[in-house]
């Protein structure tokens, strides 16, 4: 079981390395590259192993968090502090550019948005499908471990049998989430590129608005959906 779960690590560490490899260098690739690598095969790990995991991942997570809410913050005082754009109210050409950035920003996202929750959907289909096949099985083995204790009969068999099912389940639960994750790091380049390219947007259609308005996003959207990811991979121990 060890040697499976090694396998899975390397497995998705090197499908996120080629993934974000076209973003060395830059600040994208860096928080991609902090995050842990992912315990996807936990059957037989111990708390502890999970619960390092857990507390490498969560740091970056908040780190994130943490970036994007001042971002926030200053984008808000630069707006605040922005001067009214006359020449934009006065210019219905300019009104018509201002409104083609946003629709290439919903676009955009719409697309991202789109891919994004494909993949989870059939994560989320593919775990209830696992549940429901295993819930029966494993409430059946409970009713007759009650019955054999209140008979005093052996148990062991009982328990090994229960043993046996909960790791089949978990088997199948890792290689939902193996898919997931892989599927998601394949997607990292296009997510992050169209958050870049999302930001970059929304700053001009600002800047067409306010005269002082010089404020560069940096984070923004593609963080936003990096954040997204961290919070799905630390679900999957969940």
């Amino acid at each position: 079981m060890k040697r499976i779960f090694i396998l899975f690590l390397s497995q998705l560490v090197f499908c996120c390395f080629i993934a974000v490899n076209v973003f060395s260098q830059n600040d994208p690739d860096f928080f991609v590259r902090q995050l842990p690598p992912v315990p996807l095969e936990i059957c037989g790990e111990s708390s502890e192993t999970i619960e390092s995991w857990h507390n490498q991942l969560s740091p970056k997570i908040d780190r994130m968090k943490e970036l994007l809410s001042d971002e926030k913050i200053r984008q808000e005082d630069a707006i605040a502090n922005g001067k009214g754009n006359q020449d934009f109210f006065n210019s219905p050409a300019l009104q018509n550019k201002y409104k083609d950035l946003l629709d290439k920003v919903n676009e955009i996202q719409i697309k991202t948005d789109t891919k994004l929750s494909e993949i989870s959907l059939i994560q989320s289909k593919a775990i209830i499908a696992i549940a429901d096949k295993y819930i029966p099985i494993l409430e059946a083995l409970k009713k007759e471990l009650q019955s054999a204790r209140s008979s005093g009969k052996q148990v062991a068999d009982i328990k090994e049998k229960t043993t046996l099912v909960v790791t089949e389940k978990c088997i199948e639960m890792s290689v939902v989430n193996k898919k997931f994750a892989t599927s998601f790091c394949e997607l990292i380049p296009e997510v992050i590129s169209s958050g870049i390219r999302i930001n970059k947007l929304r700053d001009e259609a600002n800047k067409m608005l306010y005269t002082n308005y010089h404020f560069e996003t940096h984070y923004g959207t593609w963080m936003d959906y990096l954040v997204y990811y961290s919070e799905k991979l630390y679900q999957l121990t969940d």
